[in-house]
């Protein structure tokens, strides 16, 4: 279970292998949460919350799936 989301919105993304760069949204609605799931050990700050991807065998399309 993910802790310290308070919102009963949540707004996701996944980006595995440094795919892509996550940027924030262009509105940022302060009643959702923000979560994006990740194998980077990139320091981000922003609206965004970084949950990194467990241990896998996966391919990267996988991973993010």
């Amino acid at each position: 279970m993910v802790k310290n989301l308070s919102k009963k919105v949540v707004v996701y993304t996944a980006i595995s292998g440094n795919y892509d760069e996550l940027i924030d949204p262009t509105y940022i609605d302060e009643s959702f949460d923000y979560v994006c799931f990740s194998d980077s050990n990139q320091k981000y700050t922003g609206c965004w919350k970084i949950i990194n991807f467990p241990d896998s065998n996966l391919d990267e399309v996988r991973k993010a799936k």
